[in-house]
């Protein structure tokens, strides 16, 4: 009896080593490419936050087209073409965009008010 418990319990501690060894892994690069992003956005830069499904219908855009007003460390915060959105986002929530709206491109950020995410998104559909 005594031996099998010793190898049941080599074979657990075996496993414990290899998931502990994988997740600090996959958090390493998780962090490296948290850091490329973070570098990649900058003030002035167009991209896409994406509306979670909870705030459209089947038929409305996915992406709500904004610029990068403000950066801190690993958080943006972000305008569209209605108003300044009133919460930070975090650039893993950021996509890039393929073509931006003319409208954005010549937005005059000291014109608009603070709206939050949810009129932000119905105003664009």
């Amino acid at each position: 009896v005594g031996l099998a418990e010793f190898s049941h319990a080599a074979i657990r501690s075996k496993a414990a080593d290899v998931y502990l060894t994988r997740a600090t892994r996959q958090q390493t690069a998780h962090k490296v490419h948290m850091q490329l992003l973070q570098e990649k956005c900058k003030v002035g830069d167009f991209a896409g936050l994406q509306i979670h499904k909870v705030d459209r219908t089947n038929t409305d855009p996915r992406l709500l087209p904004c610029i990068i007003i403000e950066k801190e460390d690993e958080q943006v915060k972000l305008a569209c073409i209605h108003g300044i959105i009133d919460q930070w986002w975090t650039v893993n929530m950021l996509v890039g965009l393929s073509a931006v709206p003319h409208e954005l491109v010549h937005l005059k950020v000291d014109d608009l008010q603070k709206i939050s995410m949810i009129t932000a998104s119905k105003l664009y559909v």
